[in-house]
């Protein structure tokens, strides 16, 4: 079984699509579904860490990606029903501890780690060209899985190496 995460969707954003480089809405969701569906198996979790997409009908195509079980954790453009939701997802939750991590859509505040090996989330995306602070990411404890980074979902194991490696300071 694989655990994947990714987050920031956006589908059904003209305006995101437009940001990232698409030609339009169709082509962008297209590109980020198969991204998806490239690594999902049935036998996948597969994590959304919100912002899943502005656009109903957009949402529920992921519906049809098959994985054992799916995952979603509300973002700040979320603003369907939960119950919408539900119907694409097994759960709907918010900030969870999972695996000694905290999954979250925002970085959460430091204090929080406690002992925890790190901050899974989204939200922040990347800076557009000729911005001051090009940086990918937060850095240690904080991974950002959004798919702007990535371009498609994050294996959990591969996620927690990071973490580790990071926390021995290699």
């Amino acid at each position: 079984m694989s655990v994947l995460f990714t987050s920031d969707l956006h589908l059904g954003d003209n305006f995101v699509a437009q940001l990232r480089g698409f030609k339009s809405t169709q082509e962008h969701d297209d590109a980020v579904i198969e991204s998806i569906v490239k690594v999902a198996t049935k036998r996948s979790h597969l994590w959304i860490l919100g912002d899943l997409g502005g656009d109903l009908d957009s949402v529920k195509r992921l519906k049809d990606i098959q994985c054992q079980k799916k995952i979603m954790v509300a973002g700040n453009h979320d603003d369907f029903a939960t119950e919408e939701y539900l119907d694409i997802f097994d759960v709907v939750r918010g900030a969870v501890s999972y695996k000694n991590m905290w999954i979250t859509h925002f970085p959460i505040h430091p204090t929080e780690f406690y002992y925890k090996l790190g901050n899974v989330h989204g939200h922040v995306h990347k800076p557009q060209k000729g911005t001051i602070n090009d940086i990918p990411a937060l850095g240690y404890p904080y991974l950002n899985v959004n798919w702007e980074y990535w371009g498609k979902p994050l294996q959990l194991e591969n996620i927690k190496n990071e973490f580790i490696l990071y926390k021995d300071g290699k």
